[in-house]
């Protein structure tokens, strides 16, 4: 057999290349991950939720208001709204911009 000797190096070769793949929780801290794996957050969505200044303890009431876009609770976040009246305006079908001026103007979404 003249393929003798390709299998096992195609073998190491395979292997090895799994060993330097990138984890797809690169750039999470290590000791994050686990808290962002209970809240179901995938690594994109942490990444995205780090990079605007939240942690997981952050994340979760958001989360647990059934903001499950980060973009939405940050969005939500910046304007100054708790995740309570964020989904209180949202459930309503109104979006950040119009909560925004609305609770400006001193109105409520009750």
């Amino acid at each position: 057999m003249k393929f003798r000797g390709f299998i096992p190096i195609a073998l190491a070769v395979l292997i090895s290349g799994c060993e330097t793949a990138p984890s797809p929780w690169a750039g999470v801290p290590y000791q994050n991950i686990q808290a962002w794996r209970s809240l179901g957050v995938e690594p994109p969505a942490a990444r995205q939720y780090m990079s605007n200044g939240f942690e997981p303890v952050d994340a979760k009431p958001w989360l647990q208001m059934g903001f499950n876009i980060p973009l939405q609770a940050i969005q939500w976040h910046r304007a100054g709204f708790t995740p309570e009246q964020a989904k209180r305006w949202a459930a309503k079908g109104y979006t950040v911009e119009q909560a925004t001026e609305y609770k400006k103007k001193g109105l409520t979404v009750e």
